[in-house]
């Protein structure tokens, strides 16, 4: 029961004596009832003979407004107050809890002693149930509101007006740090669809006010600065006779993430798939294609020892012969693709097998080309087959080599061990990946022209080359011996920037001095 001052007025009595502000009541001095009016005995459910001089206004008032009621009363007649308006709670005869508005005044005769007060009820029971009924609710809906595991924003002309905890948390932010700002602040310059955030929210905003609720993806950031996807859903609303926007955003960074990683798996199954046939088949045909070769070379020889030395036909027997060999070179080279080549292991220091070959790899290169030697010292040694390593480290040379053309240019060939981790191996760019230990590495670098990401995607597939026709088995043969060693490839390249391809192979026992921590 909360008072208000009202001040004095002339015509009081005849604003009370109104009916349309409710029940008039007179009260004597010691606030027995003196004169009532039809309507309040009809809220109370007595009769005027019930309340007149029988009953006092504590008898009707609601037990825990009874002490406020005697003191305002009190004060009024001690002339601490000159009139008051309360809210109460009066009881009816048969229990019934009423509210009121009651708003009294002193009265006072001729010698200025106060004889009683006047005061004028009004119910407002309805609307006071209304009011709790909407503040229950509005509780309630705020409960749900702030609990949700979704952000929820309300937006209104573009602009951020509440929102839940959830969104605090989502974006790391105070709440005041969010009300009052553009919903573009809060995601990273450009979408995904390099569209203008700012421009792409307002467009999607406009188009949720016109056509009703839409939802779509979108990119949002942290307070920090922290990318993160979301789905996000617009729904106009009205609230208080006003329109809204409402925005429910759900961080699926996370379950964007699972999908790209299963899509990467998919990718990469497939290209497995893809590639094990091509090795099944370059295999079977190398392998019957091979025995047919064999077969052609020893009739070349025979009929070389039966021909006359100075024979015209000798010369086209030697270059049957020679090409007779160099197809055979193709053959061991889709053998080694499709790892049906068979590998003779043996313990193999890679610094020495460079040395023994360096004249060889200076040789593949064109007139304007250098060869430098980075052998780093003390490199674990490796279990390998060391015309297999040769052969990596030819077709790299000679990969290297085409890249320059007779462009003038640097090849790096550089040796090393490494410790590398399961981080490190996913970038290989073969499956399945080795296990983490200490590696081997061999690595050609090239200042030439370098690839863009498609070139970089199909580099080792077998019979594809940037060359003219008929070339392409000789990083295709790399894939298959690395792979049959238990290796991994890095490959690193950008147009205009050269191209680095690093082979790792697994370290037969620690090295010396040379291991470092992969990169």
């Amino acid at each position: 029961m909360s008072p208000t001052n009202l001040s004095p007025d002339p015509t009081h009595r005849q604003f009370y004596a109104d009916a349309v502000y409710g029940e008039v009541v007179v009260v004597a001095p010691e606030f027995k009832f003196q004169q009532v009016n039809d309507a309040f005995c009809q809220l109370l459910e007595y009769s005027e003979a019930d309340l007149v001089g029988s009953l006092g206004v504590g008898d009707v008032t609601h037990p825990d407004d009874l002490a406020t009621s005697r003191e305002l009363l009190g004060r009024l007649a001690r002339r601490e107050l000159g009139q008051f308006v309360a809210q109460k709670r009066y009881v009816a005869r048969s229990g019934r809890v009423i509210d009121a508005l009651t708003f009294v005044r002193p009265l006072f005769d001729g010698a200025g002693t106060m004889v009683g007060a006047e005061a004028s009820i009004v119910d407002v029971t309805d609307q006071v149930r209304a009011v709790a009924e909407l503040r229950e609710r509005e509780s309630r809906f705020r409960t749900l509101f702030e609990a949700a595991s979704d952000a929820i924003f309300l937006v209104r002309d573009g602009r951020f007006v509440d929102c839940n905890a959830r969104t605090l948390e989502m974006f790391g932010c105070v709440r005041d740090e969010i009300v009052g700002r553009h919903p573009g602040e809060f995601s990273p310059p450009e979408q995904r669809d390099g569209s203008p955030s700012a421009i792409a929210a307002d467009a999607r905003m406009g188009a949720a006010l016109a056509g009703g609720r839409t939802s779509f993806d979108w990119l949002h950031c942290r307070k920090d600065g922290t990318p993160f996807d979301a789905e996000v859903t617009l729904a106009p609303v009205e609230l208080g006779g006003r329109l809204f926007l409402q925005a429910i955003v759900r961080d699926v960074t996370e379950r964007r993430q699972i999908e790209r990683e299963k899509l990467e798996l998919e990718r990469r199954l497939l290209e497995a798939q893809k590639l094990e046939s091509l090795g099944v088949l370059a295999g079977g045909v190398a392998h019957d294609f091979n025995n047919l070769l064999m077969a052609m070379l020893g009739n070349l020889e025979l009929a070389a020892r039966d021909l006359s030395p100075v024979s015209p036909a000798r010369p086209r027997l030697e270059a049957a012969t020679a090409a007779a060999r160099r197809a055979a070179e193709v053959t061991r080279q889709m053998l080694a693709y499709s790892g049906r080549g068979g590998f003779k292991l043996a313990g193999l220091d890679l610094n020495e097998l460079v040395g023994e070959n360096v004249h060889l790899l200076r040789d593949l290169l064109s007139a304007g080309a250098t060869l430098e030697l980075r052998l780093a010292p003390g490199v674990a040694p490796i279990e390998a087959d060391s015309g297999q390593v040769r052969q990596v480290i030819v077709n790299l040379v000679t990969n290297a080599a085409e890249a320059l053309g007779d462009r003038p240019g640097v090849i790096t060939l550089t040796t090393g061990s490494v410790r590398c981790d399961a981080a490190c191996l996913a970038a290989s760019r073969l499956d399945p990946k080795p296990p983490p230990g200490l590696f081997t590495w061999l690595e050609v670098a090239d200042t030439g022209c370098g690839m863009d990401e498609e070139t970089r995607k199909r580099i080792f597939e077998p019979f594809f080359s940037t060359k003219f026709t008929g070339r392409g088995l000789g990083l295709a043969a790399v894939i298959g011996i690395v792979r049959g060693h238990g290796g991994a490839i890095l490959l690193d390249s950008a147009p205009g920037q050269g191209t680095t391809v690093r082979v790792l192979l697994p370290a037969s026992r620690p090295a010396g001095d040379g291991a470092v921590p992969g990169r």
